[in-house]
C-alpha cells in the first residue's frame, strides 16, 4: 500500500488504501517550476511516498514493517542519455523486469534525473534484504552504463521517494510515467541468497544483519566512463557537434553542465571555462540562459567536479 508524506518538513504518513499501480493510475501529477535557486523549497513541498506496510503513520526504520516496490532515484545518468534513450537503455538492461520510470522534480535542471520503481514478487521484510536487492540493480545499471556513480542512500530502509511531477523541462511529447512490461522481481529466500552470494563475489559487499543502511560506495565516480563513445567522433568532437548544431531549451541546462564538468576535467583554467561557457551559451543556446541562472549552473559543476576528485 502507497503511503504519502506531504511535505520534508514532517515525518507523519498518509495512509492511501491504494497499491503502487492503482494508486498511479489515479494520481494527478503536480506542475511545478524548477530552477537553482527556488529547487531546495519546491522540494520541500512536493509529496512523497513509501510503499509496502507501516505501524501506524509516523515513519521511521523501526515503523516500516515491508516494502513492495524497489525505488531506485537515478540522479548520476550518463550525460549521453535523453529523456528519451534513458527508457530504452533500461529495457535492455532490466528487459525481463515489471518496472516503471518517471522524472524526479530536479529532472532537466543541469542534468537528467529519472525515478526507476521495480515491481516484486512478494513484500520484502528484511531491510538486508531490501538494501542487497537495490545495490545489485544499481550495479547492474552502472555496469550497462546507464549511470555512473551509485546513490547509497537508494538502499536505505526507510528511504521515501518522491511522486511524479511534470517541470518546464520535460518534453510535452513523452508520458510522465513510462511502463515497462515483464515479471515482478523475486524475493524468494533462495532468490535473496543469490543475490547476496553476487555482491559478495563480484563487488565485496556483504550486507550484515541488524545493519538497516549498510555502508556503500562514495556516491560519485563509482562507475569510470562505462559508455562507448560513438564511432568517428571523440568524445570533444560529439559535444561540439551537439553545440554546433544548436542547443534548445530542453536540453540547454543538461548541456552547458556537461560543457563544464569536462573542461574542468581537461584542466582548463576556470576563468577560460568561464568565457568558453559564456560565449556558447550566447552563440548556440537558443534562449540562453540568464546570467544569474548561467552563473548558478556554472558554480554547481564546478562543485561536483571536485567532489568528483575528493571521491576518487
Amino acid at each position: 500500500m502507497i503511503y504519502i508524506q506531504h511535505g520534508l518538513n514532517t515525518n507523519q504518513m498518509q495512509a492511501t488504501g491504494q497499491g503502487f499501480t492503482a494508486f498511479l493510475c489515479n494520481y494527478h501529477p503536480r506542475r511545478i517550476t524548477i530552477t537553482a535557486n527556488n529547487r531546495d523549497a519546491v522540494k520541500r513541498g512536493l509529496d512523497y511516498a513509501i510503499s509496502g506496510t507501516m505501524d501506524g503513520n509516523t515513519r521511521s526504520n523501526a515503523s516500516i514493517k515491508a516494502r513492495d516496490v524497489l525505488a531506485v532515484d537515478l540522479d548520476y545518468i550518463s550525460p549521453e542519455l535523453t529523456d528519451v534513450t534513458i527508457y530504452h537503455e533500461l529495457e535492455k538492461a532490466l528487459s525481463q523486469s515489471n518496472w516503471y520510470l518517471y522524472p524526479t522534480a530536479t529532472n532537466g535542471l543541469w542534468r537528467n534525473r529519472y525515478r526507476l520503481i521495480v515491481m516484486l514478487e512478494a513484500p520484502i521484510t528484511s531491510p538486508e534484504d531490501y538494501s542487497a536487492l537495490v545495490s545489485l540493480i544499481t550495479h547492474g545499471l552502472g555496469r550497462a552504463g546507464i549511470i555512473t556513480a551509485k546513490d547509497g542512500s537508494n538502499a536505505t530502509w526507510g528511504q521515501l521517494f518522491g511522486t511524479p511531477v511534470i517541470n518546464q523541462f520535460y518534453p510535452p511529447n513523452l508520458p510522465l510515467i513510462r511502463k515497462h512490461e515483464g515479471l515482478a522481481y523475486p524475493t524468494d529466500k533462495k532468490t535473496m541468497q543469490i543475490v547476496r552470494n553476487i555482491l559478495k563475489q563480484e563487488y565485496n559487499e556483504n550486507p550484515t544483519p541488524g545493519i538497516v543502511a549498510p555502508v556503500l560506495p562514495k556516491t560519485r565516480g563509482a562507475y569510470k566512463n562505462p559508455r562507448p563513445q560513438s564511432s568517428g567522433l571523440t568524445y570533444t568532437g560529439r559535444l561540439l557537434s551537439e553545440f554546433a548544431n544548436g542547443i534548445t531549451e530542453g536540453a540547454r541546462n543538461n548541456k552547458l553542465f556537461e560543457l563544464v564538468v569536462y573542461s574542468l576535467s581537461q584542466g582548463m583554467d576556470v576563468a577560460a571555462i568561464w568565457k568558453l561557457v559564456q560565449g556558447f551559451n550566447s552563440c548556440f543556446v537558443y534562449p540562453s540562459l540568464a546570467e544569474r541562472e548561467l552563473t548558478a549552473l556554472f558554480r554547481s559543476a564546478m562543485n561536483t567536479r571536485r567532489k568528483d576528485l575528493n571521491n576518487d
